[in-house]
Formats: C-alpha cells, sequence, structure tokens
C-alpha cells in the first residue's frame, strides 16, 4: 500500500506536458503526503474539509507580528526556465493585523535565482500578491503570472503570513504553463 501511495503521489507532483495551459501541479497541497513536500510544513495545518466546497485547505496561524510564517517549495528550474507560469490559490484570512510594513501580511509570492553573477536573485514584480490584503476575509482567488529567465537556477514558492498576527487559509493551489 505504501508503493501505491507513493507511486500516485509521484504521480500528482511529476511534472506534466509542458505544453502552454498545462497544469504542471494541481492542487498542492490535498494530503498529508503533498503537505510533507513544502518546507516549514510544521507550521500549517491541513484540513480535510477546510476548503470552499469541502475541498481540502492549508491553514498557517500567527500569534507573533515579529515572526514569519511561511511554506516554500522548491520547484524544478529546469522544468520552468524560459517559460510564462501563473501561479493560482484560493485564500481565506481570519484577523490579520499588526504588519506596518506595506509588503508584509498575507503572502502568495514566488521568488527565483540564475546564474548571473550579481543581481541574480528575482523577486518578480506582481510575483508577490496579497501582502496588502489584512482583516478577514472569505475564499477569494489570488494569483500571479511569472515569466522566467533562460538561466533561471533555483525557483521557491512561498505561502503564509509575514510578521503579522492572523490565521490565514489556502486551497486549490495550482501552477500551469501559460500560453
Amino acid at each position: 500500500m505504501k508503493l501505491i501511495t507513493g507511486l500516485m503521489t509521484t504521480a500528482l507532483m511529476a511534472t506534466v506536458s509542458l505544453c502552454g495551459g498545462e497544469k504542471l501541479y494541481d492542487n498542492l497541497a490535498s494530503t498529508p503526503a503533498l503537505l510533507k513536500e513544502w518546507g516549514g510544513s510544521g507550521m500549517a495545518q491541513l484540513k480535510p474539509d477546510g476548503g470552499p466546497d469541502g475541498k481540502y485547505a492549508v491553514t498557517i496561524l500567527s500569534r507573533n507580528p515579529k515572526l514569519s510564517k511561511m511554506i516554500i517549495l522548491n520547484l524544478p528550474a529546469e522544468k520552468l526556465k524560459g517559460r510564462k507560469v501563473k501561479f493560482s490559490a484560493k485564500v481565506k484570512a481570519e484577523y490579520v493585523t499588526g504588519a506596518k510594513n506595506p509588503v508584509c501580511g498575507v503572502k502568495f509570492m514566488v521568488n527565483y535565482v540564475t546564474s548571473a553573477p550579481k543581481n541574480n536573485q528575482g523577486w518578480p514584480e506582481g510575483a508577490s500578491v496579497g501582502a496588502h490584503r489584512r482583516g478577514s476575509y472569505d475564499w477569494t482567488t489570488l494569483q500571479t503570472v511569472v515569466t522566467f529567465p533562460e538561466d533561471t537556477v533555483k525557483v521557491s514558492f512561498y505561502m503564509g503570513l509575514q510578521n503579522v498576527t492572523g490565521i490565514v487559509s489556502f486551497s486549490d493551489i495550482d501552477i500551469e504553463v501559460v500560453k
């Protein structure tokens, strides 16, 4: 049974055809095995019925506005370089408060590193969405589109809370190539 479960997880996480509009990853944290793929997953809780329409949701709680609570998924750069890729998820927040810096708050962002000797780290404009959202709100869709340089060597995808208190939940976490 473990072998079958492992093969199913591997198949779900495996990159599919990279033609435009096809999903690279589908619902990226819908099982305990998939959540374990994320760095920092110990600070997140998987709720089987916590998402919209009874779907899975990943929930992160922060009680300390001086700390960031984020989960991070390192993605295969070789599969993304030179491609335009859309990251999307549904997000719900409860009582998110405390950030004085406008870039802090709910985080849904992408970072990449290139092989260039200087200025090799990319925080693409628009690759961090939701940071300005505070307070409480019901399920809404967040998405960002990133075009990765040909010399990309590392890609990281972050979700969570940065320097705020509150609760954030993510569901329907997808990554797909844009035509």
